[in-house]
């Protein structure tokens, strides 16, 4: 018979000098232990009339109850009380309330103790004035596995050196094994969080520590853990107790120490090294992580082995893994389950599950079509900078982009520039996931923030810059960033989302100015929002700090600087490598025509009429954020309008995402309206009806890149004017963004390498000179030549004086010295030297020499 708290008979009395302890034994469905766990109580040496012991049953199904009717009928000391919910807490909570001891120790079913158990708990309470005692833990198992299971509780590689397993001396700890309780620290700190269905141990222990109590670890309490017999219960166990963690972790944090967070990190590591297995760099990180954990694991099971028998030395790496692996996958399934909301909230696992796909789908969008080396130019310039980690105030040098690359380029890629690339790859997804979150926090709508970032995406110019390695796609990425801090801010007043648009907005800095351009859109924004709110002094002085601390990596480069310039030439340099040089107001008229056709390049599909209604809804619907979109887009088009034609198209890409911000927005409206359930009704249905549309912004486009070099070749015809070099075809590699496989640059420099006399000295422009610098200073090819650059934009001209004084001592070749003739001074060179052919460079041969 099973009695309720309320109907408890009354209590038996203490013996003399021993006070009163209550042993609560929560269980369900235990058959198999919850005998020998009673009698273990039940033969304590403590005197018998000083012990109550109550068992909460969670109603279970095996023949737990019946045990225990046994048991209660044969010593009265035991009680038997429901656990309607079956949980752990509820049980311990139910117990406590029903408690008349002056002690309570908690004993789980799997446990058996030492006859000595209750009586050290009470004399350690009393002796030490903890609020809570608890002891080691020692596994046991039953069968071959269970016994390998048992051993690696016991070592520190399988649980992290939990002190309960291995303490040698008594100490104060942060949580302790089941553990005895003073009866008055419940009124104090309150009963077990019966939410956490697993640590509410843990929970209850740190709030203890935080209430000033204390926890006490003793090695003379000694108990058995039967711990579970077969791999798939040890996976099912550590994986609840992930999936719990987190939990615990958002009820109390900082109760979960360092250690209980490695599962997660290695399950992470494992899932990136996966990640990189494949791409070029091969599965050779996947091998060195998988490979120190085996020798980690055959270690640490040989180290048990050879103290507890060699016969469980074949199972004891796969227990090991098992642990570890479904301990990791818990924590990711408990994120999933606790930090992303249930269907209903805005931001819902729905949600969070499409934003992983937009990531994802962009990640392996861009490294399918991912240069698989050097290229032309920039990104060759960028690589070759974060090899070097060369740092600068400098815009041009864009100092935070390499302080990463150069991070990035530690890892053992086959080919750096390829690590490059795939690092430029993985800004690029991260601002189209950015793009999408904008897109749905104005809208609502995960089809029309799938189709903007979608349309984005594939867009020439982005996919373009998110194939090869630039700077352009962290430019993308902070934009989105702070695009979302500001949506979110406006949105929720969450003061954080305001700090971290100050501090990201200043790190972009380091990478490059234009974000600085946008400032009056954003501040017209925010302002409009709630002007109240952002000139709060205590906010405003937050909002600075903010944006200092995003600002430090800019200010250490000048500190860097400062040590070896004066205050004087560093800011001459500054200002005369700043984007105002190459600023010619005399060209913003035909800039402004030349953009016109580059948005219709971008978006050949429907999204470009949406962006021309865009404007009239965004008005309409919101006057605060149409203020922040057509600011950016107005600022970007007529300040690179006017910069020179070269860079022009990477630099308006921000107006081409916030016209993909409004065309969604007129999209979000047109799917609303009574002639989209007309296409829905012809396309039978409305997800045919979304799905053709999806489809048309991506495809369209894709089509007309793909199908644009053919006929411009067969037309003959360079629109952009860019001079042709060796292994480039230049409708190809303008106008499809798709480089796989393009490994033209380094074929060039290969052939340049290939073909010059020993000790050269080589001079070239601008973008054929990175290649041949990366081959040469990155992979260490050629070591005997001089590389020379010269005029373009930064590079002075060819120095004549330094060709008079090598020419005779030394080989010089000239690389396409004709598409800079005042850089190479050709009309003064050839006064004095022949210019010869020799493959793909011109040999400098004084007049009349050989």
């Amino acid at each position: 018979m099973s009695e309720s708290p309320a109907s408890a008979p009354s209590h038996p009395r203490a013996v003399e000098d021993a006070p009163l302890v209550t042993v609560v034994v929560p269980c369900r469905n235990e058959a198999r232990s919850i005998g020998p766990c009673l009698r273990s109580i039940l033969a304590q040496d403590y005197p018998s009339g000083g012990m109550e012991v109550l068992v909460m049953d969670g109603m279970s199904t095996d023949g737990t109850r019946a045990a225990i009717e046994r048991i209660v009928e044969e010593d009265s000391r035991v009680r038997l009380l429901d656990n309607p919910p079956g949980t752990t807490p509820a049980a311990l909570n139910t117990g406590i309330r029903a408690a008349r001891g002056r002690y309570i120790v908690r004993v789980d079913a799997h446990t058996t103790l030492e006859p000595d158990y209750v009586r050290v708990c009470v004399e350690r309470l009393e002796a030490t004035g903890a609020d809570n005692v608890g002891g080691l833990m020692r596994a046991v198992g039953e069968g071959y596995v269970g016994g390998a299971i048992a051993l690696a509780h016991h070592s520190r590689f399988g649980l992290g050196g939990g002190r309960f397993h291995h303490a040698t001396r008594e100490e104060e700890a942060d949580t302790a094994y089941m553990g005895a309780f003073r009866r008055d620290v419940f009124d104090r700190v309150g009963l077990f969080n019966e939410e956490l269905l697993r640590g509410q141990d843990i929970e209850m222990n740190y709030r203890i520590r935080q209430a000033g109590g204390k926890v006490l670890l003793t090695p003379a309490l000694r108990s058995s853990y039967r711990s579970r017999a077969t791999l798939h219960g040890l996976w099912r166990q550590y994986f609840n107790n992930g999936v719990w963690n987190v939990r615990l972790a958002q009820v109390t944090p900082g109760a979960l120490s360092v250690r209980h967070w490695v599962p997660l990190a290695f399950v992470l590591a494992l899932a990136g090294k996966l990640a990189i297995a494949l791409t070029s760099v091969g599965p050779l990180p996947l091998m060195a992580l998988t490979g120190v954990y085996l020798l980690l694991a055959f270690a640490f099971s040989a180290h048990l082995s050879l103290r507890h028998g060699l016969h469980h030395m074949p199972v004891l790496p796969a227990v090991f893994a098992c642990l570890h692996v479904s301990y990791g996958l818990g924590y990711l399934a408990g994120i999933w389950r606790f930090v992303l909301p249930a269907e209903g909230a805005r931001m819902s696992r729905r949600v969070w599950a499409t934003t992983g796909l937009v990531l994802l789908g962009a990640f392996v969008f861009y490294v399918a079509t991912l240069a698989p080396t050097v290229t032309w130019g920039d990104p060759a310039k960028l690589t070759n900078l974060a090899y070097q980690l060369y740092l600068s105030p400098s815009p041009n040098y864009h100092s935070l982009h390499n302080m990463i690359g150069w991070l990035w380029g530690h890892i053992p890629f086959a080919d750096y520039a390829y690590g490059q690339n795939l690092l430029n790859a993985i800004f690029a997804s991260l601002a189209v996931t950015g793009l999408f979150l904008v897109a749905y926090r104005i809208t609502w709508s995960l089809f029309a923030a799938f189709v903007a970032a979608s349309a984005v995406a594939v867009s020439h110019t982005f996919w373009w810059m998110a194939t090869m390695n630039e700077s352009y796609a962290p430019l993308y990425l902070f934009l989105t960033v702070c695009l979302l801090c500001a949506v979110l801010w406006v949105q929720t007043r969450r003061e954080r989302w305001l700090y971290l648009f100050g501090f990201t907005f200043m790190l972009s800095t380091g990478n490059n100015t234009l974000l600085l351009a946008f400032a009056p859109a954003f501040a017209a924004y925010l302002l409009l929002a709630s002007a109240r709110d952002v000139l709060h002094p205590r906010r405003l002085v937050l909002l600075a700090v903010s944006a200092v601390a995003g600002y430090l990596p800019t200010l250490y480069i000048l500190y860097l600087r400062l040590q070896v310039q004066s205050p004087e030439l560093l800011l001459s340099f500054m200002t005369s490598t700043s984007m105002f040089q190459y600023y010619y107001p005399s060209t913003m008229l035909s800039g402004l025509l030349r953009y016109v056709a580059y948005t219709l390049y971008q978006f050949p599909s429907p999204l470009l009429l949406l962006g021309a209604a865009g404007v009239v809804v965004t008005w309409r619907r919101n006057k605060r954020l149409f203020v922040l979109l057509a600011g950016i887009w107005l600022i970007d088009v007529v300040v690179i309008s006017g910069y020179m034609r070269q860079r022009a198209p990477e630099l308006l890409v921000p107006s081409y995402i916030v016209f993909a911000l409004m065309s969604v927005i007129a999209l979000d409206a047109f799917v609303r309206g009574a002639a989209w359930r007309t296409i829905e009704r012809r396309l039978h249905g409305p997800a045919a009806a979304r799905g053709a549309l999806a489809l048309a912004c991506v495809m369209l486009p894709g089509a007309a890149y793909y199908a644009t070099p053919p006929v411009l070749n067969w037309l003959k015809w360079e629109p952009l004017g860019i001079r042709s070099l060796p292994y480039r075809d230049n409708a190809r590699y303008f106008y499809l963004p798709d480089k796989s496989g393009y490994d033209g640059a380094r074929r060039f420099a290969e052939d340049v390498f290939a073909t010059v006399a020993p000790d050269a000295i080589i001079v070239a422009d601008f973008t054929p000179y990175e290649p041949l610098q990366y081959l040469h200073m990155v992979e260490k090819k050629r070591p005997d030549v001089t590389l020379l650059a010269v005029g373009t934009l930064d590079e002075p001209p060819l120095d004549l004086r330094y060709v008079q004084e090598n020419i005779s001592k030394r080989p010089m070749y000239l690389v396409a010295p004709d598409a800079y003739p005042d850089g190479f001074r050709l009309q003064e060179l050839t006064r004095s030297y022949d210019i010869v052919p020799q493959g793909p460079v011109f040999r400098l041969v004084p007049r009349g020499g050989g």
